[in-house]
């Protein structure tokens, strides 16, 4: 039913199609199929990305898997505010103890680009007055240079009331837990993308890199028999920049766990009085495993100005 509701719009280079529908939705379609589609779900789902895959559409992000329903392949979750979890979702109703509303999403062609706006409220469970926005911007843009889509995603977040941005406490820390320090942008890596190695802008690889600051995270592996990557780069104007990492590298019953997360929370919360904004911005792109830390050191410098 889904897609018999989708429409070619005619604003990509002739290999390239973009692909829009009600929900809303926007696909990235090219000679062997859909590399993107980004998704604003009804459902109380965050907004996500639950597919970004390789020029020849293989997957590289998972969306609810068993082992976490509230991951969404690539999105955006706060984790607490105020002390109200944001994060996990109720197994069978799917929303948070936290509630939010997506409000005016948009969606534009600008030549080779597609770019989706949206304002996010959130409230706390027992009070309809929101507590904070946040203003988003994401950017696809289509495969060029031997890389394949291409993703910036942007928030300016406003205090409505005096707010207090925290997560899961770290190890060293009162009620601290092993898994402590995550929040924010999340890439959640695909069910069949195989043998994942981390490596940062610091030379670090694999799990030493957890918990590390750093310019950006890339993980290379296979798919499909093909080596295959998704780099994830940190702006250089964000707080705490070079920014901390949160990484998993686990294998469970239920298949891998691959996760980057430039876990902007994890140094400390982040305390914004009623009428402050944060402004943050990250961006994803994908290729073919063969991309060296010198042409992600480039990239990391010269992050796009349209942004």
């Amino acid at each position: 039913a889904l897609l018999a509701l989708l429409v070619p719009v005619a604003h990509a280079a002739p290999e390239w199609r973009w692909v829009q529908n009600g929900i809303p939705s926007v696909e990235l379609a090219g000679p062997h199929g859909p590399v993107a589609r980004f998704l604003i779900d009804p459902a109380p789902a965050d907004p996500h990305f639950d597919l970004l895959a390789t020029p020849d559409g293989h997957n590289l992000v998972w969306v609810a898997p068993p082992d976490h329903p509230w991951h969404y392949g690539l999105w955006f979750s706060w984790k607490t505010i105020n002390g109200v979890n944001f994060w996990e979702t109720n197994r069978e109703t799917g929303q948070s103890k936290g509630r939010t509303e997506v409000l005016e999403p948009e969606i534009r062609f600008v030549n080779d680009e597609a770019r989706v706006t949206y304002r996010r409220l959130y409230r706390l469970p027992d009070n309809d007055d929101p507590i904070m926005r946040d203003e988003t911007t994401i950017v696809i843009r289509e495969p060029k240079a031997g890389l394949g889509p291409q993703v910036s995603w942007n928030v300016v977040t406003t205090a409505l009331t005096d707010l207090k941005l925290d997560r899961t406490p770290l190890p060293h820390e009162p009620g601290g837990k092993g898994h402590g320090g995550y929040a924010g942008f999340s890439w959640r890596g695909g069910e069949n993308f195989k043998d994942v190695r981390y490596l940062n802008s610091n030379g670090v690889a694999g799990m030493d890199g957890h918990r590390k600051h750093a310019k950006w995270m890339n993980a290379t592996g296979t798919i499909a028999g093909k080596p295959a990557g998704v780099a994830v780069l940190d702006h250089p104007d964000n707080p705490g920049h070079p920014m901390s990492w949160y990484l998993v590298d686990k294998m469970l019953k239920t298949g891998p766990f691959w996760y980057i997360n430039p876990a902007i929370l994890q140094p400390k919360p982040i305390e914004l009085k009623a009428g402050e904004t944060l402004t943050h911005r990250y961006r994803l792109l994908v290729h073919d495993g063969s991309l060296d830390a010198a042409a992600l050191e480039k990239l990391a410098k010269a992050p796009p100005e349209e942004d």
